[in-house]
């Protein structure tokens, strides 16, 4: 199953089927376009026509909460063509009268999405988050995503991704797990799955305490500050997610970072199911890649339509 969701240099698309990630026959182009065209009634989703609007279970307006962990403007610039102009042409005008889809970014799911109870209907997130919230307020998955990575000149369709413990190649200090112990870590967040917790459960599976055995963590918010600030000293070790260090852009040359100047603790290889070598070296176990995943009051013609749709961009 696959839908194309941008994502930075990503190209999202989505799991269980094959696609392929830039030779254009999948793309969307909202110019000189309908979803009758792309989408024959009946065609892709097992039902004939239209849909008819259900006043007693549907709502008018469903909304997406997309996590935004590098900040609301890019996520509205890497998400809104899928989740609102994509959704509102493919889904909402099957209903008869059409319903409507919006786009809410967030930069702290958990404090929207639960604390503060945000009417969101699905939920774009890492997969972290979603093990949290669908305990929490319930969460009916729909797929997960591959990601179709440019990373410098090269190109990966890749369904997985891990963490990475990022540390100076010149740090002679550092060259296992256990020598975090009295070290300063970076990471994006508590709450982020592969810029933080992956790692803190490497490090407790090694017989350490994320919060006792460090000399300091520190949580800077941003994949790129936690680069920088290995790069300059400023931390020993950085927790970023597989592949995002090579993104990031030195400040002082304004070209991508020399990644020669680093090394990856405790470096792994995995091997993919099609037989190729997972092409970034990571700290963490792999996992699955950001599921998108519906509350379980949303009724499950929405959520298949939602799904059917997204299978088929």
């Amino acid at each position: 199953m696959m839908a194309k969701l941008w994502l930075l240099a990503y190209s999202i698309l989505w799991t269980t089927h094959h696609v392929h990630g830039h030779d254009g026959q999948h793309s969307f182009d909202p110019t000189n376009w309908t979803a009758e065209q792309q989408w024959t009634a009946g065609g892709l989703n097992c039902t004939y026509g239209f849909q008819e609007f259900n006043k007693h279970v549907q709502k008018q307006v469903y909304n997406i909460g997309v996590h935004a962990p590098s900040g609301i403007e890019k996520a509205w610039d890497q998400f809104n063509l899928t989740f609102e102009t994509y959704l509102n042409e493919a889904v909402g005008k099957r209903f008869d009268p059409p319903i409507e889809f919006k786009m809410k970014p967030t930069e702290y799911p958990l404090l929207s999405w639960i604390d503060n109870k945000e009417d969101v209907d699905f939920m774009y997130s890492d997969t972290g988050l979603y093990s949290c919230i669908g305990t929490e307020i319930g969460g009916q998955p729909l797929g997960t995503t591959i990601a179709s990575l440019e990373n410098r000149g090269q190109e990966y369709n890749l369904d997985m991704y891990g963490g990475t413990i990022l540390a100076l190649a010149s740090n002679k200090e550092i060259s296992t797990i256990e020598d975090l112990k009295d070290k300063i870590i970076a990471a994006q967040a508590i709450s982020v799955f592969a810029a933080g917790q992956s790692q803190f459960w490497v490090m407790f599976k090694n017989g350490m305490d994320y919060i006792m055995d460090p000399k300091q963590v520190i949580f800077t918010g941003n994949h790129d500050e936690t680069v920088r600030g290995v790069l300059d000293g400023r931390w020993d070790v950085g927790f970023v997610p597989s592949g995002r260090a090579e993104q990031t852009i030195d400040e002082t040359t304004g070209e991508l970072i020399d990644m020669d100047l680093f090394k990856v603790i405790e470096p792994k290889i995995y091997v993919m199911d099609d037989g190729d070598i997972y092409p970034f070296l990571h700290s963490t176990p792999v996992f699955p890649e950001w599921p998108l995943y519906a509350k379980t009051n949303v009724d499950r013609i929405v959520s298949e339509e939602v799904a059917a749709a997204l299978v088929n961009f």
